[in-house]
């Protein structure tokens, strides 16, 4: 079973004009999302009621879900049972997207520094409770954000993040490296003409979190991700 609830303050529609200025959005998705937001809380929020009301139909509704979670403004929960069964999934939707330290956000206005505008910065207001909860949320890794990243920048479909991996990345952090460095490193590697003519099959995302690699493409100057160059210019000139 699947449940759709979508979070809103008001009965009529207010959407904030980010999700429309985002470029890596389709038009299809803002327009589902716009839907969602225009329904009634008493509305059935289920996949088979926005299917009911659309032309397009589930794999299409699905792939708009995706996306949309992709990007922070939705969120999927699988809900188990005592024996660890999973007996529904749920998607929330939010008017603003959930902060994540991975998210892309490249509609952002462009910069030869890595550190300004950064789309990874964390949100100040997450951090002014206690010193302790900022240093922890510091310290946190999103890495199913990080994964998604991961696949955004190479155009793979990566659906676990080992321990291991886990392990390497909290490692990295307690040495002298930020969350907005893993965004760096991942965006240089995706730029590694080697790799890239092999199909990027050896530059794991385990790979890129040894310290070893990690420290290479760190060292290298800050490059916009292959994936947004190549949308922006149509070719990348190596």
């Amino acid at each position: 079973m699947e449940i759709v609830r979508v979070e809103k303050n008001k009965d009529f529609v207010v959407v904030k004009n980010t999700i429309f200025r985002n470029k890596e959005i389709s038009l299809k998705t803002k327009g589902m999302y716009s839907l969602l937001m225009s329904l009634s809380g008493q509305w059935d929020f289920s996949i088979a009621g926005i299917t009911s009301i659309c032309k397009e139909g589930k794999e299409s509704i699905y792939g708009s879900i995706k996306e949309l979670e992709t990007f922070g403004y939705c969120k999927k929960t699988k809900v188990r049972d005592s024996l660890g069964k999973i007996i529904k999934t749920e998607y929330v939707f939010f008017e603003e997207p959930i902060n994540s330290d991975f998210n892309p956000q490249t509609d952002l206005p462009e910069t030869d520094n890595p550190e300004t505008g950064n789309p990874f910065t964390e949100n100040p207001t997450q951090y002014n409770t206690n010193s302790n909860k900022e240093e922890n949320n510091k310290n946190e890794i999103d890495f199913d954000g990080l994964m998604k990243y991961y696949n955004y920048a190479f155009g793979k479909q990566m659906k676990v993040v080992n321990d291991k991996c886990k392990r390497q990345f909290k490692r990295l952090l307690k040495l002298t490296y930020t969350k907005a460095d893993i965004k760096k490193v991942i965006d240089n590697a995706s730029n590694d003409k080697f790799h890239e003519e092999n199909d990027f099959k050896h530059l794991t995302l385990e790979f890129i979190s040894r310290q070893e690699k990690f420290e290479k493409y760190f060292a290298m100057p800050h490059q916009k991700p292959r994936c947004e160059q190549i949308k922006k210019n149509g070719h990348i000139n190596h």
